[in-house]
């Protein structure tokens, strides 16, 4: 591919070969939803709805492939061969999906996104080289931007969440562009670039302490007093405690020759505990959307998500799936604990354990670590007040397990996955709920797709059909039966839609090697949480998840299932 480079820190705005391509508003927003997926396959029918709504014409996919065409030739400015290989083609018929695999270095995006984990990291060195090198670098990245991210399009629902995210990210690249500047002694810089920042979120407590810092290493002291003085009153209107900045503001009123809170302090540990990134997830578009929605809303309290759901649903992956897309938006770190809620064991993870984790991510050592459990919470809820950090309570079994692990303040964001509705976390502490149900059939396809070779696939569509029903499109059913061919490439596909239906029982058909894929042990798990009242309605809808399961002796198992 020749020279090619795509812009939507802004308007949107296409070069190839050094020369300004030109884009109908059709085209401008079948590209721009092309680039937020980047990488992802689109339904047709999706881009239908996006470019006509509920009014599409007879020949709406007819004219999208023509709109396909155009594009394809605009993007490679008249020579066939430049863009033919980033915006392909995915399958046929009903199932046709267009998918644009732009690499990385030819879309800004992704350069501003690298350059500011690169600065977040030389931040982190400590020495004044490595300070002065973010500070360039962050600069540099935030010059990218040329007015509101994807502006073309700002109003369509497929770009709200991403334009959320950048707009976070880029909210977090100016603190740390601030925070180098004023490690560096360099304050008139500071208060350049710190004031709008302050006007636009007054409420931000760690950019208040920066402009207070600034505007006293400047001599400004009356004004260092006023701003600290109004953000105090702000925050208390609002019903939150500032401990830094109160204690910055009782500094500057000593005149203090060293203020605390200083950036060129020892900067707390960042923490990085996610799980890797699923690297063949599939599907769950709209819930990913809605979720990134909350974690993007700035409320007086942390942002909190509830994702619930049955058995082999999926919570984990898609958890942890969130985790690593939001994880820009989190540069003070990112936090994950398994609590073990269904072990078959039946040993959830106590609190202390989970809080005791997080502790020693933060960079609290053993000896410091307060005896008792409540004195362990407030320590942990001290160490990231003021700190925008996503926290993930996977696999949680009620309310009291997750309760002492939120954060108190705003800035932070927790994602709750758990097999219970938890009602009391909806009512009691504002959570927002995604519920995931069966893949959609499209989706179910995608998933064997994702590990299967197409040509066997397409080989077989009948036999593909009927492996997605006997799953009953349950993404850890499906991943376990794909793992089961993948391994035998020798079997016919029809072969194994067979043996599934003459399992003697539906958990011989599902078994893994392992707890994690195995659908006996994870409804064990659930066995042993009907002690628990609040369990028993996940109960209840893995025994639903089984009435749509195809082999035939799930009667057999259900029969074993007790009623409750």
């Amino acid at each position: 591919m020749g020279s090619f480079h795509v812009a939507v820190l802004g308007p949107l705005r296409v070069e190839v070969d050094g020369t300004h391509v030109r884009l109908g508003p059709r085209l401008t927003t079948l590209l721009s939803m092309l680039l937020v997926v980047n990488g992802q396959a689109v339904p047709a029918s999706r881009l239908v709805r996006l470019l006509w709504g509920d009014e599409a014409p007879a020949a709406a996919t007819v004219t999208l492939r023509s709109h396909i065409s155009h594009l394809r030739r605009a993007l490679s400015s008249g020579r066939p061969g430049n863009a033919a290989g980033i915006l392909r083609t995915v399958g046929s018929g009903a199932g046709t999906a267009y998918r644009l695999d732009l690499p990385d270095d030819h879309l800004d995006v992704r350069r501003f996104e690298r350059d500011c984990l690169a600065g977040q990291r030389l931040l982190a060195g400590g020495t004044a080289d490595l300070v002065e090198r973010a500070a360039v670098l962050l600069g540099e990245a935030l010059a990218l931007w040329r007015g509101p991210a994807y502006a073309d399009v700002a109003d369509q629902p497929f770009a709200v969440s991403e334009i959320a995210r950048l707009d976070a990210l880029r909210r977090t690249a100016q603190r740390h562009r601030v925070e180098a500047l004023a490690r560096l002694g360099r304050h008139a810089e500071v208060l350049g670039e710190v004031i709008p920042l302050v006007h636009a979120d007054p409420y931000d407590e760690g950019l208040r302490r920066l402009l207070v810092l600034a505007l006293y290493q400047e001599q400004r002291v009356d004004e260092a007093l006023r701003v600290s003085q109004e953000g105090l009153r702000l925050l208390h209107d609002r019903g939150l405690e500032a401990p830094h900045l109160q204690e910055l503001h009782q500094a500057v009123l000593r005149r203090a020759a060293a203020v605390p809170g200083s950036p060129a302090a020892p900067r707390t540990p960042v923490p990085s505990l996610l799980p890797p990134d699923p690297p063949r997830f599939v599907g769950r578009v709209a819930e990913l959307a809605r979720a990134r929605r909350v974690l993007a809303t700035q409320g007086a309290g942390p942002a909190l998500l509830l994702v619930t759901g049955p058995v082999g649903i999926g919570k984990t992956s898609f958890a942890v799936r969130l985790g690593h897309l939001v994880a820009d938006w989190f540069p003070d770190g990112q936090l994950y604990v398994n609590l073990r809620g269904f072990d078959p064991a039946g040993t959830a993870m106590p609190v202390g354990e989970a809080v005791r984790v997080f502790l020693d991510a933060l960079g609290v050592p053993v000896q410091r670590i307060p005896a008792t459990v409540e004195a362990q919470v407030a320590r942990y809820r001290d160490l990231v007040a003021g700190r925008r950090i996503l926290v993930i309570l996977d696999n949680a079994r009620d309310v009291d397990q997750i309760r002492p692990l939120l954060p108190a303040a705003r800035g932070c964001a927790v994602v709750v996955t758990s097999r219970n509705q938890m009602p009391g976390l909806v009512a009691a502490d504002g959570a927002h709920p995604v519920v995931l149900g069966q893949l959609s059939a499209a989706d179910a396809r995608a998933l064997l797709h994702s590990r299967l070779d197409a040509p066997r696939l397409a080989a077989e569509p009948a036999a593909v059909d009927e492996i997605i029903d006997s799953c009953a499109r349950l993404p850890l059913a499906l991943a376990l039966v794909a793992a089961r061919a993948a391994t035998h490439p020798d079997f016919r596909l029809a072969e194994l839609a067979q043996e599934l239906r003459g399992a003697r029982g539906v958990l011989d058909a599902f078994s893994g090697t392992d707890g994690a894929t195995d659908l006996r042990q994870a409804l064990s798990g659930s066995y042993h949480a009907l002690r628990s009242a609040a369990a028993r309605q996940s109960w209840r809808e893995a025994r639903d998840i089984l009435d749509d399961l195809q082999p035939p002796d799930a009667d057999d198992l259900r029969a074993r299932l007790p009623e409750r």
